[in-house]
């Protein structure tokens, strides 16, 4: 789980006492405080900066997702609504936090785009582009895609297709970073599966325990001499096996009237 994204409702109440917002903070601190968890995404329709002053207005939707994106150090936001492609600078709390125009690195704010150009025709009218902004088009059909190259390295992209010759073109791409540095050692965590680990084998000996003494009463039930017998027979094996490894070794030292009187005292037991 390297990317946790957030889907918003741009449509729905954003005040701090309603189920978005404060689902939003729950949701946004749990995959902050998660080491599995190296970049965060928001989805939604409105887009929060745009390159028009006729839409430029910070309402009360748009600051409290400002705030709650710089709170928790949200790398990406990505939006539609417009008609045409856009990608910002990184941005915190209305400022641009970055002016750097490659290997950006996104602990320094959220990166927003607005992908507007699936199909629908283009919003082609004057624009007067802010300084947020780096790259924008609105004369292309194209995708937005971010293909995570390792842990700590994204690589975003707009991609193009050439109506007057059906060619596809990159249009724009950017590489982020983010120092994920080590993290810590959960010793809790680790204690805990090593408890399970011992209580699993301790449970299995158990088992094995119970089933060996069931098994063994069983059959002292049904066959008494047989547990007896079976113990008797490994004695004398045991007995035997010793007794010839004696005889082998003083054999070795050739004292025979040694060997014989060993025998004579082992076939009078």
């Amino acid at each position: 789980e390297t990317c946790t994204l957030f889907s918003l409702c741009s449509f729905c109440d954003m005040s701090n006492s309603s189920p978005q917002f404060r689902w939003l903070v729950e949701d946004l601190g749990a995959a902050g405080s998660n080491n599995d968890t190296h970049w965060i995404m928001v989805l939604g329709h409105d887009p929060i900066y745009r390159s028009t002053l006729y839409h430029q207005n910070f309402s009360t939707w748009r600051q409290q997702v400002e705030l709650l994106l710089d709170r928790y150090d949200v790398d990406f936001a990505v939006w539609s609504h417009d008609r045409w492609y856009e990608r910002t600078k990184p941005m915190r709390n209305f400022t641009v936090s970055d002016h750097r125009l490659s290997r950006l690195d996104s602990v320094n704010g959220t990166v927003h785009y607005t992908c507007g150009t699936g199909g629908i025709p283009l919003q082609t009218y004057n624009m007067t582009r802010y300084p947020i902004s780096f790259h924008h088009s609105d004369s292309e059909y194209g995708v937005c895609s971010f293909h995570r190259q390792t842990n700590d390295t994204i690589v975003s992209s707009f991609l193009t297709l050439k109506t007057q010759h059906n060619q596809l073109h990159l249009a724009d791409i950017v590489t982020y970073t983010k120092s994920l540095g080590v993290p810590p050692l959960d010793l809790d965590n680790h204690f805990s599966r090593f408890m399970k680990i011992f209580g699993i084998v301790i449970l299995v000996g158990v088992l094995v325990m119970a089933l060996v003494t069931i098994l063994v009463k069983s059959v002292q039930k049904y066959d008494p001499p047989f547990i007896t017998n079976k113990l008797r027979n490994v004695k004398m094996r045991r007995r035997t096996e010793l007794d010839g490894e004696i005889l082998r070794k003083i054999s070795k030292l050739k004292w025979n009237w040694i060997v014989q009187s060993y025998r004579l005292v082992t076939a009078t037991r």
